[in-house]
């Protein structure tokens, strides 16, 4: 798919700098609406990923908590310590994530 709309952009600016009948804009204009295209539906992809990872992250961060409850230890630091340890997991997933994000980004420009 990559390489057909590769293809057709180098034709069309071959025929572009060749023919005087075809604008120079026409090739330009095709490239940023395949960019758009794409960034979108990464854009679109990245935030439905983060709204599910905070449902996940509240989901088990109420699991874990009921599970301590259960186990009678759910005052002190051990629940403290778990909640932290829980969120702390959940950031650098999201971190990791963003920085996934951004180089797909910066590949829609190079239609990657």
């Amino acid at each position: 798919m990559i390489y057909i709309i590769w293809l057709t952009l180098l034709v069309l600016f071959i025929f572009a700098y060749i023919s005087p009948q075809i604008p120079i804009w026409l090739p330009i204009a095709v490239y940023i609406i395949v960019v758009i295209i794409r960034a979108k539906e990464k854009i679109g992809n990245y935030w439905d990923w983060k709204k599910k990872s905070k449902r996940d992250e509240d989901s088990k961060l109420e699991e874990t908590l009921s599970d301590l409850a259960n186990r009678g230890v759910a005052r002190g630091g051990i629940r403290i310590r778990e909640e932290r340890k829980m969120k702390e997991d959940f950031k650098y997933e999201r971190r990791k994530r963003k920085r996934q994000f951004e180089n797909e980004l910066i590949n829609c420009l190079f239609l990657q």
